[in-house]
């Protein structure tokens, strides 16, 4: 009833044009996630990757895991453990900004690839486009990591588990 109420009230060319706007914004493509999060000149940088879905999803991925990690970290030092610590935070949200970095990096190689640098000499085989997909894939499970360990933390009785066991001994030999 309010649309034929609208409807009365226009000018047919009024009528005309929403309804062909309608259509043509029914042919765009719809916004992804990460050109709704981030502001347009940050998309229009990431644009090499919003044409690549592989690309995208692993970028998008890597967002989210690093956002999903420090809201975990933060959740669990506040509500579990009681000891919650903004330095802790900072230093969290700065190791997140240089995994950022390097996946900047790791871009920017490709990038080169992509202009015609010549790889054919490394001992393994390169293939254009994969470094940042392989570095973002790389952040990813170390997000996953870190966040398997706090949840271990927020259950003492999963210490006893196979998997808590194995990233044990991964942190050991790491130190």
């Amino acid at each position: 009833e309010t649309r034929g109420r609208l409807e009365r009230a226009m000018h047919p060319l009024q009528i005309l044009i929403v309804s062909a706007a309608a259509r043509v914004s029914s042919l765009l493509p719809r916004p992804t996630a990460l050109q709704i999060i981030l502001p347009p000149f940050v998309t229009m940088l990431l644009a090499p990757i919003m044409g690549n879905m592989m690309a995208q999803v692993a970028f998008e991925s890597l967002f989210i895991l690093s956002v999903l990690d420090i809201l975990a970290g933060a959740g669990n030092a506040w509500v579990i453990e009681h000891n919650f610590s903004s330095h802790v935070l900072r230093e969290g949200v700065a190791k997140k900004l240089m995994n950022l970095i390097m996946v900047c990096c790791a871009y920017m190689i490709d990038v080169m690839m992509a202009a015609g640098l010549d790889l054919s000499s490394m001992p393994i085989p390169i293939p254009d486009g994969s470094v940042f997909i392989s570095f973002c894939v790389m952040f990813c499970l170390m997000e996953v990591t870190s966040m398997a360990e706090i949840w271990a933390k927020s259950h003492p009785d999963a210490r006893d588990t196979p998997i808590w066991k194995m990233l044990a001994q991964g942190k050991e030999a790491q130190q």
